[in-house]
């Protein structure tokens, strides 16, 4: 698969030129010693790969010419969320590269009563910055269009005051669920269904309140099999599922 790079931004006056971020430039002219002339491909993060052809380097940028553009469709049949109880060291950047790979659409940190992790908000802030970047080098290596959303940093309580979209089941991963499997929630969606989101909860589980909280916004509970998972593997798992049930768009 050719190298991707991410647009910066188009220059409003023309609209078949972009701008490359310093970084990318840096990559293309320094990494890969492109030089003025050639081909390279361009992601927008929103489904589009552009065939572009480098013009030349305007300060510490590269413009480029936008030669063609196509729609890729590379995404999972069933839009999927990821509610992930933040994780210590470097456990949440392995999540959100392997889901981001996985397809999730949407990853939504958050930080439960049993969480070993608590950030202040300028150290949340900069963990956003790192994580959405290591979800835009994951969809370029994995031949993804679309760069997933990372909401903010925030409690589990503070989230579920807020109201989910229509047409949106939400499954909880719960170790004391030994009745319902994901595999038997999957195949029992009822109709309409659009979205999918799950909540993994932390190292120590969700507390009672919380499971309360999520089953009183209609979180329904899974099982996820008779293995203790960490956290970090569950919504791998999860998403690995959703994958071999629906698998990606036509």
């Amino acid at each position: 698969m050719a190298e991707r790079f991410f647009l910066e931004r188009f220059v409003q006056d023309q609209d078949n030129e972009v701008i490359l971020s310093e970084e990318e430039t840096h990559h293309i002219l320094r990494v890969m010693r492109k030089k003025k002339g050639q081909k390279i491909h361009l992601l927008d993060g929103s489904g589009y790969i552009y065939e572009a052809q480098i013009m030349e380097q305007d300060g510490k940028q590269l413009r480029a010419s936008i030669l063609s553009k196509e729609f890729v469709q590379k995404e999972l049949a069933k839009r999927t969320v990821l509610i992930q109880s933040l994780c210590k060291g470097e456990k949440m950047d392995w999540v959100v590269q392997k889901a981001t790979e996985l397809g999730v659409q949407r990853i939504i940190p958050i930080e439960s009563d049993r969480s070993d992790v608590h950030y202040p908000k300028n150290r949340a802030d900069n963990k956003i910055t790192r994580w959405k970047k290591i979800a835009q080098e994951a969809t370029k290596q994995c031949g993804r269009g679309i760069v997933p959303d990372i909401d903010p940093v925030e409690s589990l309580h503070s989230w579920a005051k807020n109201d989910l979209p229509p047409q949106v089941a939400l499954f909880v991963s719960w170790e004391n669920e030994d009745k319902r499997s994901i595999q038997e929630a999957l195949d029992s969606l009822p109709e309409g269904i659009q979205e999918l989101w799950f909540a993994v909860g932390p190292e120590g589980g969700w507390s009672p309140e919380e499971i309360r909280l999520l089953q009183s916004r209609g979180a329904i509970t899974i099982g996820l099999g008779k293995r203790i998972l960490r956290t970090e593997t569950a919504g791998l798992l999860i998403l690995s599922s959703v994958f071999y049930a629906f698998g990606d768009q036509t």
